[in-house]
Parts: structure tokens; C-alpha cells; sequence
């Protein structure tokens, strides 16, 4: 696959695009695997969230399918393939009418141009032509039926796929939170969809944490409004978020068993043996006291007993600032993996150049204030990393 990206289209559009350009080519055939997220990640330069994200789409669509142990596969579903082939002729047709249009060619003159086209290149029958003309937007156009048009919605004239924006988990309008002569936040107005992993930074007294406990219902008192999933928060947005504070929460005398049973009871979203089996990818005993435990084995359970929750939204402050640096990116592989594409997590850190690798986008705080909020991916092209786009942000000097 080509492994170029442009700078104005989102980076997983771009993604999910060339597999889907790959399999209708027959470049990737029926069956082949598709790399890992993290070859993936390696091979465009991008972080590996952003290809979770494509892949994620492309398994919903069908084309890919995923066998936990084995990877991602392309389908063997042959009238899926055939189905894509076509809507990617309708595409790069549509590509070719807009641009002969340009050139002052009515839409029979673009037909005839590229009849000729293709009998000098000597690489399509005539059959294969008139096929291709016929499923195409052209002759959609040309009949008059826009109903078909409709139907192609979702193809752009210049033949990239658009992609609803998906509802937003999180919107706050105008929220400040004050503490006595302080102001923690000052009229903060954001809107968070599903399916984002988003990096908060900023300099410590930003509001970073304030805003996370304002989202786990744990201040009530703020100005402004906040919904979660629709919601103010209450009991109902309690039960779809799940929170990491930065301290952590489970009594000494407790265990990784004793824990379970309390989330057991209390959230009706936990997967009781998905916890279990996370415990084991750390080697954390069920049995072990948590006041035996270090404090980055007790932020590897936090972050356990956090992920095997279903939730729509998950809030982690500071979630590996215990672990020891040779664990982290297994700590971060394990977030990664079991992270839900249809919800959001918002991630509090100050280790931006050890965990920016799964961020789709950043929010940053400054002085209770959002300084940006932009795609990762798009500061990454501009300056090269996150960390140095982020201190260019940070001192004023953003581009």
C-alpha cells in the first residue's frame, strides 16, 4: 500500500481509504493478513490509535474481519469485494467527470473521452467499459436518477469517502469551577465524540484533574452546563463512566479478589473474566494485599479493574505515573487493546512523550482555560512530534 498521507484529511480516513483502495485492486486479496496495529503504526508513522481506529471501521464495515490470537484478515466474502470494486469505480469516475467539467467538457464528451482512453490503453473490452460506466455516478447523472446520487451520498466529488461525525460523549458549554478566590476552570465550552482517546496536558494548577472529577460526578457545584451522553451528571452518568483518579482508591487491606466483588456489585458493565485475564497479563495474584503491593503494580490493578468495565466514557488521571518505565508500553498496549471504539477516554498526563502514542487528539489546559484542542496526527505533520508541537502551544508560539 502507498504510504503517503496528505496534511488535510483526517489521517484514519486516509487509512481505511488505501486498504479499501488495496483490496479492490486485488493488491490485498481474499483471506491475506493485514499487519498488526503497531507494524501498521510503524509503516504510515502515525500513532498506533489512529490504526486501531481504521481497522475498528473496516471490521464494522465487513471488509476485514478479526481473529483474536491470529490478527485482522481480509474478508473472503467475494460480493463484499465486488460491492467495494464498484463504489471505488463510482468514486474514481466521479474524479474523473469533476475534473473534465473543469476543463469545459459536458458529461457525454467526458463519457466519450473515456472511451477512447481505455481502447487506446488497450486494458479494458468494451464490456468492461460499459460496465464501469453504468454502475458509475456518470451515468447516474446522465439518466437523471437521483435517487442513485443520494444513494452514493457518502462519495465525495473528488472521490475521498465523507464520514459523519460521530455524537458527542462529553459537551460542556461555558464550565467554570471556582475555589474560593481560585479559578480552576474559566468558561470551557467542548464537544468530545465516541471512538477518541483524548490526551489532556498542561502545566500543573492548569484544571486537568478538576475538570476529570467534575465529569466523574464528583463535583456538583460548577457554572455552565456539562452532558454526558445527554445527560447532567448524576447516578445515570455514573453508571456509564468509569474513572482513575491519580491517587489510588482501594484499601490496603483489600485484595485483587476483594475488588473484583465490590465492582462485581456495583457496576453492572464489568466483565468479571476479562478483569481476570488482564490480571494474569500483569502476573498480579488475585489473593495478593494490596499493601504488599508497589505502586505501580496497584496502578496496573486500577487500570485492570478500569478496562474490564464497559463504560462509555473512561477518565484516567495519570494512569502509569508509578509504573516503572520497562512496563509501561505493556501497560499502554493493554489500554490500547481493550479500549472500546464506540466510547471515549480522556487521559490526564505529564508523560506526553511516553503515552502520545494514544492520543487521537489534545486538549490543551492553560490557566483553567483550553489554549487548543486539535488531532494529534495534525500537529505531529507540522512540527514533527507531539511533545515539540506541544511546547511550541504551550509558549505561544503555535503556527
Amino acid at each position: 500500500m502507498d504510504k503517503k498521507l496528505e496534511a488535510n484529511i483526517p489521517i484514519y480516513i486516509q487509512i481505511m481509504n488505501k486498504v479499501r483502495k488495496a483490496v479492490a485492486s486485488g493488491e490485498l486479496k481474499p483471506g491475506d493478513r493485514i499487519g498488526s496495529v503497531r507494524e501498521l503504526a510503524s509503516e504510515f508513522e502515525v500513532n498506533p490509535n489512529t490504526i486501531q481506529r481504521s481497522l475498528t471501521e473496516l471490521e464494522r464495515e465487513g471488509l476485514l474481519v478479526s481473529e483474536r490470537t491470529a490478527g485482522r484478515f481480509v474478508t473472503e466474502n467475494r460480493a463484499q469485494i465486488e460491492e467495494l470494486r464498484s463504489t471505488q469505480a463510482e468514486a474514481a469516475a466521479s474524479e474523473f467527470r469533476e475534473a473534465m467539467n473543469e476543463l469545459g467538457y459536458d458529461d457525454r464528451e467526458a463519457v466519450e473521452f473515456f472511451r477512447c482512453i481505455c481502447r487506446q490503453a488497450g486494458k479494458m473490452t468494451q464490456k468492461m467499459q460499459d460496465d464501469t460506466i453504468k454502475s458509475s455516478v456518470i451515468y447516474a447523472d446522465l439518466r437523471g436518477d437521483l435517487q442513485t446520487v443520494e444513494r452514493r451520498g457518502e462519495i465525495m466529488r473528488e472521490g475521498k469517502l465523507r464520514l459523519l461525525e460521530p455524537e458527542p460523549v462529553v459537551v460542556t458549554e461555558h464550565l467554570t469551577k471556582r475555589f474560593q478566590s481560585v479559578t480552576a476552570l474559566d468558561d470551557i465550552s467542548l464537544s468530545i465524540p465516541e471512538g477518541r482517546i483524548i490526551g489532556m496536558v498542561g502545566p500543573n494548577g492548569s484544571g486537568k484533574s478538576t475538570f476529570l472529577k467534575i465529569l466523574a460526578g464528583l463535583y456538583a457545584e460548577y457554572g455552565g452546563e456539562v452532558r454526558i451522553c445527554g445527560h447532567k451528571p448524576s447516578a445515570a452518568t455514573k453508571a456509564v463512566t468509569a474513572y482513575l483518579p491519580d491517587k489510588p482508591g482501594i484499601p490496603y487491606d483489600f485484595t485483587p479478589e476483594d475488588a473484583i466483588k465490590i465492582y462485581e456489585g456495583f457496576f453492572r458493565d464489568f466483565d468479571t473474566e476479562q478483569c481476570r485475564e488482564m490480571l494474569k497479563l500483569f502476573d498480579i495474584k488475585e489473593t495478593a494485599p494490596v499493601k504488599e503491593m508497589s505502586k505501580g503494580v496497584v496502578d496496573k490493578l486500577q487500570i485492570c479493574l478500569l478496562m474490564a468495565r464497559k463504560a462509555r466514557l473512561y477518565l484516567l488521571d495519570e494512569p502509569i505515573g508509578g509504573v516503572d518505565i520497562a512496563a509501561r508500553d505493556h501497560v499502554l498496549d493493554i489500554i490500547l487493546e481493550e479500549f472500546n471504539p464506540g466510547a471515549t477516554m480522556i487521559i490526564v498526563t505529564h508523560l506526553i512523550s511516553e503515552i502520545e502514542r494514544l492520543f487521537d487528539s489534545v486538549i490543551v489546559l492553560k490557566n483553567g482555560k483550553v489554549e487548543a484542542f486539535r488531532d494529534s496526527d495534525s500537529i505531529r505533520m507540522q512540527y514533527g512530534t507531539l511533545e515539540e508541537g506541544l511546547k511550541e502551544i504551550f509558549a505561544g508560539r503555535e503556527i
